[in-house]
Protein backbone atom coordinates (compact mmCIF):
# COMPACT_ATOMS: atom_id res chain seq x y z
CA UNK A 1 0.00 0.00 0.00
CA UNK A 2 1.11 3.58 -1.19
CA UNK A 3 1.52 6.23 1.39
CA UNK A 4 -0.95 9.43 0.61
CA UNK A 5 0.42 12.53 2.28
CA UNK A 6 -2.56 14.76 3.68
CA UNK A 7 -3.90 18.02 2.64
CA UNK A 8 -3.98 19.89 5.89
CA UNK A 9 -2.18 22.59 6.46
CA UNK A 10 -3.62 24.11 9.80
CA UNK A 11 -6.20 23.03 12.34
CA UNK A 12 -6.98 26.01 14.29
CA UNK A 13 -9.69 28.12 15.94
CA UNK A 14 -11.23 31.62 14.89
CA UNK A 15 -9.50 34.24 17.03
CA UNK A 16 -11.57 37.30 18.38
CA UNK A 17 -14.64 35.26 17.70
CA UNK A 18 -16.89 37.62 20.32
CA UNK A 19 -14.98 41.25 18.85
CA UNK A 20 -16.03 41.03 14.94
CA UNK A 21 -19.71 39.72 13.31
CA UNK A 22 -19.14 35.98 14.66
CA UNK A 23 -22.09 35.56 17.43
CA UNK A 24 -24.32 37.50 14.66
CA UNK A 25 -23.81 34.80 12.58
CA UNK A 26 -23.31 32.00 14.71
CA UNK A 27 -26.45 30.05 14.58
CA UNK A 28 -26.20 29.79 10.66
CA UNK A 29 -22.66 28.01 10.93
CA UNK A 30 -22.67 24.44 10.52
CA UNK A 31 -19.70 21.49 9.96
CA UNK A 32 -18.26 21.99 6.59
CA UNK A 33 -19.25 25.54 5.38
CA UNK A 34 -16.93 27.41 3.25
CA UNK A 35 -14.88 30.01 4.86
CA UNK A 36 -13.18 33.44 3.20
CA UNK A 37 -9.58 33.89 4.09
CA UNK A 38 -7.74 37.36 3.13
CA UNK A 39 -4.22 38.28 4.09
CA UNK A 40 -4.08 41.48 6.17
CA UNK A 41 -0.54 42.61 5.82
CA UNK A 42 -1.06 46.03 6.98
CA UNK A 43 -2.44 44.84 10.65
CA UNK A 44 -0.74 47.29 13.05
CA UNK A 45 -0.91 44.08 15.52
CA UNK A 46 0.39 41.38 13.48
CA UNK A 47 1.69 41.39 10.05
CA UNK A 48 0.94 37.78 9.21
CA UNK A 49 -2.57 38.74 10.62
CA UNK A 50 -5.03 36.65 8.05
CA UNK A 51 -8.93 37.15 8.61
CA UNK A 52 -11.78 34.78 8.66
CA UNK A 53 -14.75 35.80 6.90
CA UNK A 54 -18.43 33.32 6.34
CA UNK A 55 -20.54 34.96 3.91
CA UNK A 56 -18.83 37.87 3.53
CA UNK A 57 -18.98 38.95 6.89
CA UNK A 58 -15.77 38.99 9.30
CA UNK A 59 -16.02 36.47 11.67
CA UNK A 60 -12.40 36.44 13.43
CA UNK A 61 -8.83 35.96 12.24
CA UNK A 62 -6.51 32.73 12.32
CA UNK A 63 -4.49 33.08 15.59
CA UNK A 64 -0.58 34.66 15.36
CA UNK A 65 0.31 31.35 17.00
CA UNK A 66 -1.02 29.79 13.60
CA UNK A 67 -0.88 31.97 10.75
CA UNK A 68 2.64 32.36 9.10
CA UNK A 69 2.03 29.23 6.56
CA UNK A 70 -1.57 30.73 5.48
CA UNK A 71 -0.42 34.72 5.58
CA UNK A 72 2.58 33.48 3.07
CA UNK A 73 0.65 31.45 0.82
CA UNK A 74 -2.21 34.61 0.22
CA UNK A 75 0.48 37.17 0.63
CA UNK A 76 1.99 36.13 -2.44
CA UNK A 77 -1.21 35.00 -4.66
CA UNK A 78 -2.05 31.73 -3.80
CA UNK A 79 -5.01 31.45 -1.90
CA UNK A 80 -7.08 29.34 -4.56
CA UNK A 81 -4.51 26.57 -3.42
CA UNK A 82 -6.27 26.92 -0.23
CA UNK A 83 -10.12 25.79 1.09
CA UNK A 84 -11.17 26.65 4.47
CA UNK A 85 -14.15 25.21 6.41
CA UNK A 86 -15.40 24.65 10.03
CA UNK A 87 -14.60 21.63 11.45
CA UNK A 88 -15.93 22.36 14.95
CA UNK A 89 -18.59 24.21 16.40
CA UNK A 90 -18.96 23.85 20.66
CA UNK A 91 -22.10 26.39 21.54
CA UNK A 92 -21.18 25.94 25.26
CA UNK A 93 -17.75 26.85 24.92
CA UNK A 94 -16.17 30.63 25.17
CA UNK A 95 -16.25 32.49 22.70
CA UNK A 96 -12.73 32.11 21.40
CA UNK A 97 -12.71 28.75 21.44
CA UNK A 98 -17.11 28.00 20.06
CA UNK A 99 -15.84 27.81 16.18
CA UNK A 100 -12.67 25.13 14.92
CA UNK A 101 -11.29 25.48 11.30
CA UNK A 102 -9.49 23.48 8.79
CA UNK A 103 -7.31 24.63 6.24
CA UNK A 104 -6.06 22.57 3.54
CA UNK A 105 -4.72 22.59 0.18
CA UNK A 106 -6.69 21.47 -2.85
CA UNK A 107 -5.81 18.70 -4.27
CA UNK A 108 -5.99 19.30 -8.13
CA UNK A 109 -4.23 16.41 -9.07
CA UNK A 110 -5.34 14.37 -12.04
CA UNK A 111 -8.96 12.74 -11.18
CA UNK A 112 -8.54 9.14 -11.26
CA UNK A 113 -11.92 8.84 -13.55
CA UNK A 114 -10.18 11.07 -16.33
CA UNK A 115 -7.06 9.16 -16.53
CA UNK A 116 -9.58 6.17 -17.58
CA UNK A 117 -9.50 6.00 -21.79
CA UNK A 118 -13.07 4.78 -21.68
CA UNK A 119 -14.31 7.83 -19.14
CA UNK A 120 -12.21 10.26 -21.82
CA UNK A 121 -13.94 9.08 -25.08
CA UNK A 122 -17.67 9.12 -23.29
CA UNK A 123 -16.39 12.91 -22.43
CA UNK A 124 -14.69 13.97 -25.77
CA UNK A 125 -18.77 12.12 -27.58
CA UNK A 126 -20.82 14.58 -24.71
CA UNK A 127 -18.79 17.90 -25.03
CA UNK A 128 -18.26 17.04 -28.83
CA UNK A 129 -22.84 16.55 -29.11
CA UNK A 130 -23.11 19.58 -27.09
CA UNK A 131 -24.23 23.14 -29.08
CA UNK A 132 -26.38 23.97 -32.19
CA UNK A 133 -24.88 25.50 -35.17
CA UNK A 134 -27.69 28.48 -35.71
CA UNK A 135 -27.00 29.47 -32.01
CA UNK A 136 -24.64 32.61 -32.06
CA UNK A 137 -22.62 31.16 -28.75
CA UNK A 138 -21.86 27.97 -31.23
CA UNK A 139 -18.19 28.60 -32.32
CA UNK A 140 -17.11 29.95 -28.75
CA UNK A 141 -18.53 26.84 -27.03
CA UNK A 142 -17.01 24.69 -29.66
CA UNK A 143 -13.61 26.48 -28.82
CA UNK A 144 -14.22 25.65 -25.78
CA UNK A 145 -14.87 22.21 -25.92
CA UNK A 146 -12.24 21.81 -27.88
CA UNK A 147 -9.50 23.32 -25.27
CA UNK A 148 -11.06 20.93 -22.96
CA UNK A 149 -10.87 17.88 -25.36
CA UNK A 150 -7.28 18.44 -25.97
CA UNK A 151 -6.44 18.67 -22.12
CA UNK A 152 -8.60 15.52 -21.57
CA UNK A 153 -6.85 13.78 -24.00
CA UNK A 154 -3.13 14.58 -23.43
Amino acid sequence: MRYERGNTLVVTRVAGFAFYEGPDVFNNLEIGAKLELLAQPDNPYDANAVSVSFEGRRIGFIPRSDNRKVSKFLYFGHGDILEAVINRITPDAEPEHQVGIVIRIKDVREDPFLSDPESKKQIKIAITAKGDESDDSYEFEKEVCSSIIRRLMG
